[in-house]
């Protein structure tokens, strides 16, 4: 195993906070996919033909990574919690449906549907929690200036 090499750099205030904020955001935010994200998540910021192990494989390499660019700055990175992160998808019962053929293609309609809050799952909410992230983000660079 080889000794990693550090380097040091002198950079401006001005020209370091972006990145700071940059790999802090990356922190926040896949910290909490690692910790939340789950097969049974709707909406997951992964794709489907890609399996959940290689997405969180992944996720950890770029979380482990922007961690330690938070660290090299002297600050901690912030974590979102689960609020932010995740919410609650109620799926539908379909009570009442029919079959419509339109051209060569056969499509179901449904007529009449209704909650089903016994088949809850967890929903991940993109928008609400990469807001949480540069919110998080903000507060460390804050934190950064401060020292």
């Amino acid at each position: 195993m080889t000794k990693a090499k550090t380097i040091t750099l002198d950079l401006l205030a001005e020209d370091a906070e972006p990145i700071l904020r940059e790999a802090a955001q990356l922190a926040a935010r896949r910290s909490a996919q690692l910790d939340h994200i789950t097969r049974q998540t709707v909406d997951a910021p992964y794709t489907v033909p890609t399996k959940l192990e290689e997405a969180r494989a992944a996720w950890r390499v770029e979380f482990l990574r922007a961690k330690r660019m938070v660290e090299a700055f002297g600050v901690e990175y912030e974590a979102t919690s689960e609020a932010e992160t995740m919410g609650v998808y109620i799926p539908d019962k379909v009570l009442k449906s029919h079959l419509r053929k339109v051209g060569a293609f056969t499509f179901r309609h449904i007529d009449k549907s209704v909650p089903d809050p016994k088949n809850a799952r967890p929903r991940y909410l993109r928008g609400i929690h990469y807001e949480a992230c540069a919110q998080a983000a903000d507060r460390v660079v804050r934190r950064w200036r401060q020292r």
